[in-house]
């Protein structure tokens, strides 16, 4: 029997190109996933402290809100911002609440809320669906409440002064720095944090999400 040795390397040659170009593209989809997967862990990680961060002040927060649609001035305001910047990603940043009128530190302040914004699209590109659309309003809201307990102090603040530069009564240095409606805001926000947060409980998303960035 007679092999045509030039057809058996021929397909041999062919079959080792094949061979390469799936281990190759095995190779190109191993990195991607591994990629994805370091990316899921970062992002998880900034996740996982802003819900620390909440999940432990929770009752104290929703104190406030209960406070501040009640109609109390928010006087601890201040702490409370401390509270929910407590880590050593955010706690930089508390300079802002001491000093809201600041220059360096409103700028800091600023650009880092548009850090911690980022994570919120971050979400809807790593995950997908509903979990990550919750994930995304709780960042979102999250950074929506900073902000505004950084606009509530700086009333809080003049109030402050107001009250001993002016001599004002409590009564007139609400009325002139329009802190009720600043403090309806803010109340707003606090209440729709705690829904997002909340939801995401309900849902179980934190095990969800564990479980889809695992390899």
């Amino acid at each position: 029997m007679n092999i045509n040795w030039e057809s058996t390397l021929s397909v041999v040659t062919a079959l080792t190109a094949v061979l390469a170009l799936g281990l190759s593209l095995f190779q190109i989809w191993l990195s991607n996933k591994q990629q994805l997967f370091t990316k899921r862990v970062d992002l998880w990680l900034k996740l996982d402290t802003l819900l620390k961060l909440y999940g432990s002040n929770r009752k104290s927060i929703r104190h406030e809100y209960e406070e501040g649609k009640a109609g109390t001035v928010l006087f601890a305001n201040d702490l409370d911002f401390i509270f929910l910047t407590n880590s050593a990603d955010f706690n930089a940043m508390a300079g802002a609440i001491h000093k809201p009128l600041d220059n360096e530190e409103q700028s800091y302040f600023l650009t880092e809320l548009e850090e911690i914004r980022k994570t919120a699209v971050e979400c809807e590109f790593l995950f997908k669906g509903e979990l990550a659309k919750s994930f995304s309003a709780f960042v979102n809201s999250y950074v929506d409440v900073l902000f505004a307990m950084y606009q509530y102090q700086i009333v809080i603040n003049r109030m402050e002064e107001d009250a001993q530069e002016k001599e004002y009564n409590l009564e007139r240095a609400l009325e002139e720095n329009n802190e009720p409606q600043v403090r309806k805001g803010l109340v707003q926000k606090l209440r729709e944090l705690d829904n997002c947060y909340e939801l995401i409980l309900k849902r179980r998303y934190v095990q969800k999400v564990r479980k889809k960035i695992r390899l």
